[in-house]
């Protein structure tokens, strides 16, 4: 097979059509037609391989103490607990001892700042591109977060105001309560109709 025609007419093919062409190559072993459809795939589709894809809102259980709510987005999950953080500990971030420093900061710039371009050492076009959220307290928190990286600073930003871990909670694409039943009733014995 010439490898160059097939790249050319993978060019051709629907993005669904390439996807199918992948399992294909995936079940016969054909990796040198696997890596070129991969390739097809990435330019099309960046985030292919991101089962949420690339960019896009991942659904976030977040509680703070009574307050329990289902979130388009970890960003406002994220987002909503912060406020609540705040609202408990309205100067922490204000706060010039270390424990509030480290809370802060993060290796690639801060989790929030006085102005949106303080947030990132060296990197102000994330200032330009809105990767923030002004706070009620007028400070501005980085958006441009992995779920680890929002974890973290939830963790960081909870221990050091002296927030009880038991007061919230932080669940990406989980509904704590739906997973644990499904859980249970896993272990429930089948009925079967006789």
């Amino acid at each position: 097979m010439d490898l160059e025609k097939y790249r050319v007419t993978l060019q051709n093919v629907s993005t669904k059509e390439l996807k199918q062409r992948r399992m294909d190559a995936l079940e016969n072993s054909a990796g040198h037609l696997l890596t070129l459809i991969e390739v097809e795939l990435d330019k099309r589709s960046p985030g292919w391989r991101n089962p949420h894809g690339f960019g896009k809102p991942q659904p976030t259980y977040a509680r703070f103490r009574e307050e329990a709510h289902d979130f388009p987005s970890q960003i406002e999950a994220y987002l909503f607990l912060m406020e609540r953080f705040v609202d408990v500990r309205p100067s922490f971030l204000e706060s010039e001892d270390h424990m509030s420093r480290v809370a802060i900061a993060g290796r690639a710039g801060k989790f929030f700042a006085r102005t949106p371009i303080e947030l990132w050492n060296g990197s102000p076009h994330l200032a330009e591109d809105g990767h923030y959220a002004q706070l009620s307290n007028g400070w501005y928190a980085s958006t441009n977060l992995s779920r680890g990286q929002k974890v973290t600073v939830l963790s960081r930003f909870a221990a050091f105001a002296q927030i009880p871990g038991t007061d919230w909670e932080f669940f990406p694409d989980i509904n704590p309560v739906d997973d644990t039943n499904d859980f249970l009733n896993s272990f429930k014995p089948q009925q079967t109709d006789n």
